[in-house]
Parts: C-alpha cells; sequence; structure tokens
C-alpha cells in the first residue's frame, strides 16, 4: 500500500497534476513522526504539538 501511495504521488508531481494526498495531511502526520522521535531521543513521553490547520 505504500508503494502505491508514493507512486501515485510521484506520478502525479511528474504530470504536473493535483495530488491525492492533501497537504494539511501530511503536516499533521510529520508533527506526529517528529513528536514520536523527540519522545524516543530524551526516553519518555512529550508533549506533542499538532498544528491545527
Amino acid at each position: 500500500m505504500f508503494y502505491e501511495k508514493v507512486r501515485a504521488f510521484l506520478v502525479a508531481i511528474h504530470a504536473q497534476r493535483p495530488v491525492s494526498i492533501p497537504a494539511e495531511q501530511v503536516v499533521r502526520k510529520q508533527a506526529r513522526i517528529d513528536g514520536i522521535l523527540d519522545s524516543a531521543e530524551v526516553g519518555r513521553g512529550i508533549e506533542m504539538v499538532i498544528p491545527d490547520l
């Protein structure tokens, strides 16, 4: 499933068409990933800030 999503994204970019994943969704998911990595780095739970777009 991941491969198909990445491929669809790249095809859309190459064809200069709109991408199927809204930018807001990407920003929120990246904020979650950053929070998980920050938590792992300090070795404890942290407060995560998820942007409200």
